[in-house]
């Protein structure tokens, strides 16, 4: 007997449910720190802590800790904002293209040097090397120049204007380090880092401690704790009884299932934003079947989605309105999700398709059968949300088989030709680490330039010239009332053309002592206990 959408629901919620966390180990050793000290356990590993190549490895954790020891020109704040960091202040001219940074005077690395445009150009002008910048060169490739004005003057060009400068000097690799640290390599900058931040190198194990020291010649507000540490504890139950014990003071990639228990401890707080995430089951319009949007449109309203926050996400999560999250630069509400099965049914009908006496759906002939390729522990109860979704669309007569992939090789499957790809649907997740709401939909969903490469994360095949234009656009506009016309209408087109099933934007949860850490965390997903307030 087949499950229904609510037995498979309920079950998958039951499975979530029983996850435990007896048993699970510690951060470390006796007592916990001094109100002085904090222990950050984090489940991902800081592997190196380079701003150049391929940017801190591990993510969020290895540029939660380089957020730490280095300075940009600009960062940004909770609210998506950006802040003065190591620029004072900045100005664009009228072509949109030239850029003027103001520096802050008085500012040492923590090798003693001092800080000024020098430093800036030298390691900008690198960063515009596609060999050197391995990680992020596209979001410096706009960038035409980087010149010095005087001792304490930067001044920026772009190709043409660029909308999104900003995101990207507040991103992780426009973080600074110093003149000699750059000459030594990465492989040295790896292990020895060298910035302007807030907290200095004490000691460093990659893959499992990173110990920071209050930097007292810090150019702002000094920071709150004396020592910062940065703890792998890869096992979510093992960091929840840390920071329980009073062995850590915070600890990310809080499981749905555990949100509650923090809320009942009256010393813990939850953070618990809405991130920038945004998850869809990709529609790779390689199929077919899949390049009538009506047979699109029909997935979309085949899903319950608000039943899938409200039961496997228990709620941890806002349904998309658009395809970017709601606190993403460039954000507009275009749309709501809906449930409507008689419509879906009415939607396939219309697209040729048929259905048996036993509910099955046919096209021309054939059986409708969907592959939905999902990675195995990669995102908060990804298999659970795939077996959702493949319950919704049984109820309108479409089988979909899943295939759970080991969340290393889950990307590379995906970013195949479009001839290569073996699937039909997929989960996926994208932040913006940058927060520009331009870039994410042109890395998304500008148009793949052959079908022998997927451009970005377009793996659905999705084309649509007027957004290509529009996108560009977006790019090149600085007049920021014009930039949110322009967004609008590519979210508007995005939206309704439906290359997804839109899901959700999961919230960020961060779980913390509230004796003794205040951190600020950011809705692109990163918790810096280095800005604690």
């Amino acid at each position: 007997m087949a499950l229904t959408r609510r037995h498979l629901l309920a079950t998958g919620a039951a499975a979530a449910a029983g996850l435990s966390v007896a048993g699970c180990g510690r951060s470390g050793a006796g007592g916990g720190p001094s109100p002085t000290d904090l222990n950050f356990c984090q489940a991902v590993q800081v592997t190196s802590l380079a701003p150049m190549g391929k940017q801190p490895q591990g993510y969020p954790s290895g540029y939660e800790a380089a957020f730490a020891v280095y300075s940009g020109l600009v960062r940004l704040a909770p609210d998506m904002s950006f802040q003065p960091d190591l620029a004072r202040r900045w100005s664009v001219a009228a072509d949109g293209r030239t850029w003027t940074f103001q520096l802050r005077t008085g500012v040492r690395f923590h090798d003693g040097t001092a800080f000024g445009a020098d430093d800036v150009v030298g390691y900008f002008t690198k960063m515009l090397d596609p060999d050197y910048n391995l990680s992020a060169y596209s979001l410096w490739s706009p960038i035409a120049s980087v010149r010095r004005v005087d001792a304490r003057t930067v001044r920026i060009t772009t190709k043409q204007p660029y909308s999104a400068l900003l995101n990207t000097l507040a991103h992780g690799s426009g973080l600074i380090p110093s003149r000699a640290l750059v000459a030594a390599g990465e492989a040295k900058a790896a292990l020895h880092a060298v910035g302007t931040g807030p907290y200095t190198l004490s000691s460093f194990t990659p893959g499992s401690r990173l110990v920071l020291e209050r930097n007292r010649a810090y150019f702002g507000a000094l920071p709150r704790h004396e020592t910062l540490t940065f703890t792998y504890v890869g096992d979510a139950s093992g960091r929840l009884a840390a920071l329980e014990a009073g062995q850590a003071q915070l600890i990310d990639a809080l499981p749905v299932e555990q949100a509650k228990s923090v809320t009942l401890n009256a010393s813990k707080r939850l953070s618990s934003g809405s991130g920038l995430q945004t998850f869809g089951i990709g529609i790779n319009q390689a199929n077919p079947l899949l390049t009538d949007v009506r047979v699109r449109r029909a997935l979309n309203l085949a899903v319950d989605v608000p039943a899938i926050v409200k039961v496997v996400l228990r709620g941890r999560a806002r349904t998309l309105t658009s395809p970017l999250a709601e606190r993403t630069n460039g954000y507009a509400k275009v749309g709501a999700v809906a449930h409507d099965k008689a419509r879906a049914l009415e939607l396939l009908r219309q697209a040729g398709c048929t259905t048996d006496s036993a509910g099955r759906l046919h096209h021309h002939g054939r059986r409708v059968v969907l592959r939905l390729r999902t990675p195995d522990g990669m995102y908060v109860n990804d298999v659970l949300v795939a077996q959702a979704v493949q319950a919704e669309l049984a109820e309108i007569g479409i089988a979909v088989t899943i295939q759970k992939v080991d969340k290393s090789t889950f990307w590379a499957g995906i970013q195949v030709a479009k001839k290569a790809g073996d699937f039909d649907l997929a989960l996926f997740g994208f932040n913006p680490s940058h927060g520009s709401g331009a870039l994410q939909l042109d890395i998304m969903y500008r148009s793949n330039a052959s079908a022998d490469k997927v451009a970005g994360w377009n793996f659905c095949w999705y084309r649509n010239d007027r957004v290509d234009r529009l996108l560009t656009e977006a790019l090149t506009t600085v007049d920021a009332a014009r930039q949110r016309a322009v967004m609008r209408q590519a979210q508007q087109l995005i939206w309704h053309d439906y290359p997804y099933i839109w899901l959700y934007a999961p919230d960020n949860l961060i779980a913390y002592d509230s004796t003794l850490a205040h951190p600020v965390v950011l809705p692109v997903g990163f918790a810096l206990p280095s800005r604690t307030s």
